[in-house]
């Protein structure tokens, strides 16, 4: 007797409470941007970075909202999957690791958040030549902000220092 009651609480507690309900209210995404300095990544095995030795290059390819664009309790959010298309240059690394922010921004192009990421991975490798290939990695991430309605915008890049913005520009 005891085990049934204990059940039929525990149903209870698992069940639609009506007056906790949280409203999602389906609304516009953001237009997604691609920063245009910060949209290829390259990757070397040495210290020093030249153009002889750049191991990949990753680009930064599509986007894609999985399910929409909510706001929830006033609060923005959404699943945002991010394509990123790698190219090795070298067979000396087969691990891909790739640092990328998102930044929300505002009409007036304030910042209103930005978070940092990473990817990693791995090539995939020719089954007859035994070689890397160009493989393709995709990262899912919870965007979620108070401040963001469909006026704004998200911009993706990647994170790079100053030896790697001198070799890509």
């Amino acid at each position: 007797m005891k085990n049934i009651i204990l059940f039929l609480l525990f149903l209870a507690a698992c069940g639609s409470n009506p007056l906790s309900t949280i409203q999602n209210i389906e609304t516009s995404c953001p237009k997604v941007f691609f920063a245009s300095e910060h949209n290829t990544y390259v990757d070397t095995k040495s210290t020093l970075i030249n153009l002889d030795n750049i191991a990949y290059i990753a680009k930064i390819n599509n986007y894609a909202f999985n399910k929409g664009c909510f706001n929830v309790e006033d609060a923005f959010n959404s699943e945002l999957s991010i394509l990123f298309v790698i190219t090795p240059h070298t067979s000396e690394i087969n691990e891909i690791f790739l640092p990328f922010y998102v930044a929300i921004i505002n009409s007036q192009n304030f910042v209103l958040d930005i978070q940092y990421y990473n990817v990693q991975g791995d090539f995939n490798i020719n089954a007859e030549t035994k070689e890397l290939v160009e493989s393709e990695i995709t990262k899912t991430i919870t965007i979620e902000n108070q401040g963001t309605d469909e006026k704004n915008s998200i911009i993706i890049g990647f994170m790079l220092d100053q030896q790697k913005l001198k070799i890509l520009n």
